[in-house]
């Protein structure tokens, strides 16, 4: 939410008449109260329905202190009620903003901080919760336009620097998010949500025993901390310490036994050990809590394909991929189990459809050049395998491969050489 108003002086007291005490209009603006007596100030206000400014600071109060006990429809009418007396207050339209926000209507949302931001284009909340909206409808470079314009008006947003952070997190940018996390920890170093980032983004480098000094110190913060929980087991699988990671994993499955995201990573660690049964029974029950977990689907799909049940890593891959449309990993993925399935057009379909998204991806490039050497279509093979060489030079499986697939066409022509001569 945006700061609280400014107390109403020359209306405020003296307007208000009738049930209210002196002092209500403050309390009801006032955050650091119990939000039950807040309330109950607010409503002495408007019941006794001061003038108009007055009376629109009490709906914003009331409006405030019912988004704190998490009643959000009877918040969106007071703020609406403050619009109807206040039209364009910069608070209430930020207000009713971020209230739409949580409701996914985000277009709407969007029209109120527009207009906050037109009414008030030197207030970093407007800049702020628009950002929020933009990073929702997936503009990522709208929101971090965003951030910086709201940083510029206020550098001590911490909430700004943290989720800029996080977006950097999410386009592979790891030294940019450490960079805003420096911000945000410089600004409030107890909350354990930044420590968490800050490990993910050194997990992301490979800086793994840096990463688990930031997810400890969240955990000094928070010992239920789930994300750092997390963190710390995913650390501990990237690191092939499954021992540890299982661990780990029990760890934050006992705060959180519902937790589609946990659970498929406890799988994904049965998985590499072999432990098929246990591995399928956490992605099955992930899949039940959320049958629209991408991760838990895409990690089923390989548990089958890597059992030979290719039609159902087929089903699998697809859900996941209708899910994630545009990743190319996970369509090659789906190309490899059609090839898998002998559905052979399906799988040329499916490579042609990975590289199209992404005409330099070395995976892909590599899983077709595999599927054509099976095929023995050897020229297709090789032409893949020149490409990828051409990309990455230093790719010493595609090399070998290669030098197989020389090997395998010498064998053959001197076979017809000598078919040839007798």
């Amino acid at each position: 939410m945006s700061p609280v108003r400014p107390l109403i002086l020359a209306l405020g007291l003296a307007a208000v008449a009738g049930a209210a005490q002196a002092g209500d209009l403050d309390s009801c603006q006032s955050p650091e109260l119990q939000p039950e007596a807040r309330l109950a100030a607010c409503n002495r206000v408007i019941r006794a329905m001061p003038e108009a400014p007055a009376l629109a600071a009490a709906y914003l109060g009331r409006a405030d202190t019912l988004q704190r006990l998490d009643k959000p429809s009877q918040a969106l009418k007071d703020f609406e009620e403050a619009l109807s007396l206040t039209p364009g207050d910069v608070e209430a339209l930020n207000g009713r903003g971020l209230l739409r926000y949580e409701r996914g209507e985000f277009e709407r949302a969007m029209a109120d901080f527009d207009l906050a931001i037109a009414r008030a284009p030197q207030d970093a909340d407007g800049f702020f919760n628009r950002a929020l909206t933009f990073r929702a409808m997936d503009q990522t470079d709208k929101a971090l336009t965003d951030y910086a314009k709201a940083l510029a008006l206020n550098p001590k947003l911490t909430a700004a620097y943290y989720n800029r952070a996080l977006i950097r997190l999410d386009l592979g940018e790891p030294d940019a998010a450490l960079t805003d996390l420096k911000e945000a920890l410089a600004l409030d170093a107890e909350d354990a949500d930044h420590w968490a980032a800050q490990g993910d983004a050194l997990a992301a480098k490979g800086e793994h025993e840096p990463a688990l000094k930031a997810y400890e110190r969240a955990l000094s913060i928070n010992a239920g901390h789930q994300w750092s929980l997390g963190g710390v087991a995913i650390v501990h699988q990237d690191r092939e310490d499954w021992t540890a990671a299982a661990r780990a994993f029990d760890a934050a499955l006992k705060l959180a036994p519902k937790s589609p995201s946990l659970l498929n990573g406890r799988g994904q660690v049965w998985a590499a050990q072999g432990e098929t049964a246990k591995a399928m029974a956490d992605f099955d029950k992930a899949l039940r809590i959320d049958p629209r977990h991408v991760q838990a689907l895409w990690s089923r799909a390989d548990a089958f394909y890597n059992q030979g049940a290719y039609a159902k890593a087929v089903k699998d891959y697809a859900a996941a991929l209708k899910l994630a449309p545009g990743n190319v990993q996970l369509t090659v993925d789906l190309a490899d189990a059609y090839a898998g399935a002998l559905q052979d057009e399906d799988a040329r379909r499916t490579y042609a459809e990975a590289l199209k998204l992404d005409q330099g991806s070395v995976y892909a490039l590599t899983r077709r050049g595999m599927f054509q050497w099976e095929r023995e279509n050897t020229d297709l093979a090789l032409a893949d395998f020149d490409r990828v060489i051409a990309l990455d030079p230093d790719n010493t499986t595609v090399m070998l491969s290669r030098a197989l697939v020389f090997v395998e066409q010498d064998r053959r022509i001197q076979r017809v050489f000598r078919n040839g001569v007798a």
